[in-house]
């Protein structure tokens, strides 16, 4: 799945119909054989909240655009040092996009690979502990884009997740335990379209 994702991000299969258009200038001036204008698939942008924690910096492509539905690709990527610890997020989402021109219901799913690094004091010595999880995701919210044209990109919306729990009682080895937890998130981006 990942790699058909992957492929339609970078690979443009969609064809933009040429066509000609006249257009009349104030003075009477008829211009003809104008190009139209060309359709927007890309966004990059940073999120506040939203799937990747407390910030994320993405890239959101369209990767079919239908008349009332586009369906769209994300890939994004979170940064947070706290202490000695580091952590990153890599975000990879999918999302559908339902309306017209520039405002849309945006619904979707992906996943977020969640690493966690940094040193831990134990007794008198000290530990590298790493963390590595799965994290489930989803959203619904609001989209604002204009597909005409470039230029400013929002959107807001609920962005629950599911995650495994871990029991941690021994560092070195932690243990996968069959429950999981839900826990309900928000996000607020800003961005640029083009």
């Amino acid at each position: 799945m990942l790699v058909v994702l992957f492929s339609l991000l970078f690979f443009n299969v969609l064809k933009a119909q040429v066509t000609t258009e006249t257009d009349t200038l104030e003075d009477g001036t008829i211009l003809e054989n104008l190009p139209p204008a060309q359709p927007v698939f890309n966004a990059v942008f940073a999120e506040l909240g939203g799937t990747g924690g407390a910030y994320s910096l993405n890239y959101d492509r369209i990767i079919y655009k239908f008349e009332n539905i586009k369906i769209t690709g994300r890939l994004g990527y979170s940064l947070l040092p706290i202490d000695l610890d580091l952590t990153q997020t890599f975000i990879i989402e999918n999302n559908y996009l339902f309306g017209r021109k520039k405002k849309f219901l945006e619904a979707g799913f992906g996943m977020d690979y969640y690493r966690a690094s940094g040193f831990k004091a134990s007794g008198y010595r000290e530990a590298y502990l790493k963390n590595d999880k799965y994290i489930y995701t989803m959203r619904l919210g609001y989209r604002f884009q204009n597909m005409d044209a470039e230029g400013f990109f929002f959107r807001a919306a609920l962005t629950p997740v599911l995650e495994h729990l871990y029991d941690y009682t021994d560092p070195d080895n932690p243990v996968l335990e069959k429950s999981m937890t839900f826990q309900l998130w928000a996000g607020l981006a800003i961005g640029i379209a083009f």
